[in-house]
C-alpha cells in the first residue's frame, strides 16, 4: 500500500500515475496466488482482463473513488445501518446472526515493521463461555471468541493504524478483571488469533512482537467495536456465536492457565 512520509496511507485519488500504477501491478501480482499461496485466486485471463480495464482512464477514475470510499470512516457507519436495516427487516441471511459487542479494553501491539496494531478486546452474550479442563499436565483452558475483519482508526495523533475487534464471553472479561494471569492469557490468545487472521488478509506471515501495552482510558479504539456477522452455532460454542463468514472467523482457542504475559498489562 502507497503510505505518505508520515506512514498515513496515501489516498488512490492522490497518487501519481506512476505510484498508483506500481501500487496496482503489485497488488495484481499477490491476486494470482490463493491465501495459502498454492493454486491462483484469479485466472491468467482474468488478470490480464483486469489490467486491460485500467488503461481505461474511466476505469482508473471509478476505482479509485471506489478505494477512497472504503477507507472512508464514513463508510463502516453506512456498512452498519445497512446491517441494522436488514435485522429490522427480518432479511439477515438465514444461519447467520447480528453481533454488537461492548467495549472492554485496548492493547496496542506492534507489527514485526514496528507499526502499531490495536486490538479490542470486547464481550457479547453470544459467545461461549470459557471453560477449564484438567490433565496430567495441569489445567487446560478453552476460551472461545469471535473476531471482526480488520480496519483503519486514527490513534490520538490522528494517524491511522489497523485496528481489530476480538470478542469473548462476558464472564471471559469478569475474569480477566479478577486475574492478572487469566488477562495475559486472554490477550496471548487475541494477539495469536489477530496474527493469524491477519496473516490471510496481508498474503504474508505477519507477527506481532512481545511488545504490548493496555491502553489507559481508551476502552475501545475508534469509539465502540464494529457489528459483527457470523454464522449460528459454530466454533465459538453452544451459546450460538460461531463459523466462518469469510469475513469473521470465530476460533476455540486453547492455552494453558499461565500464558506469556508481554510487556505488560500497565500502559
Amino acid at each position: 500500500m502507497a503510505t505518505r512520509a508520515t506512514g498515513e496511507p496515501m489516498k488512490a485519488a492522490d497518487m501519481t500515475d506512476d505510484v498508483f500504477e506500481k501500487t496496482f501491478q503489485a497488488a495484481l501480482k499477490d491476486a494470482g496466488k490463493d491465501k495459502a499461496g498454492g493454486a491462483p485466486a484469479i485466472s491468467a485471463e482474468e488478470a490480464e482482463k483486469l489490467k486491460s480495464a485500467f488503461e481505461k482512464p474511466e476505469f482508473r477514475k471509478m476505482f479509485q473513488e471506489y478505494v477512497d470510499e472504503i477507507s472512508n470512516p464514513d463508510h463502516r457507519e453506512e456498512y452498519e445501518q445497512y446491517l441494522t436495516q436488514l435485522e429490522n427487516d427480518q432479511k439477515v441471511p438465514e444461519g447467520m446472526e447480528l453481533l454488537r459487542p461492548e467495549a472492554g479494553f485496548c492493547i496496542k501491539c506492534f507489527d514485526q515493521d514496528d507499526k502499531k496494531v490495536f486490538i479490542n478486546i470486547c464481550h457479547v452474550a453470544q459467545v461461549a463461555k470459557p471453560s477449564v479442563t484438567t490433565t496430567a499436565e495441569g489445567q487446560q483452558w478453552s476460551v472461545p471468541n469471535t473476531m471482526g475483519p480488520p480496519r483503519m482508526e486514527k490513534d490520538n495523533k490522528g494517524v491511522p493504524s489497523i485496528t481489530f475487534d476480538v470478542a469473548y464471553n462476558p464472564e471471559t472479561l469478569q475474569r480477566a478483571a479478577a486475574s492478572k494471569p487469566f488477562k495475559d492469557m486472554i490477550i496471548e490468545i487475541a494477539r495469536d488469533a489477530v496474527a493469524k487472521k491477519w496473516s490471510v488478509h496481508a498474503n504474508k506471515t505477519v507477527t506481532l512482537t512481545p511488545k504490548w501495552h493496555v491502553l489507559k482510558r481508551v476502552a475501545c479504539m475508534g469509539g465502540k467495536p464494529a457489528i459483527m456477522s457470523v454464522r449460528k452455532g459454530g466454533a465459538a460454542g453452544a451459546a450460538g456465536a460461531g463459523g466462518d463468514t469469510g469475513e469473521r472467523k470465530p476460533s476455540k482457542s486453547r492455552a494453558p492457565a499461565k500464558a506469556a504475559g508481554g510487556a505488560g498489562a500497565a500502559a
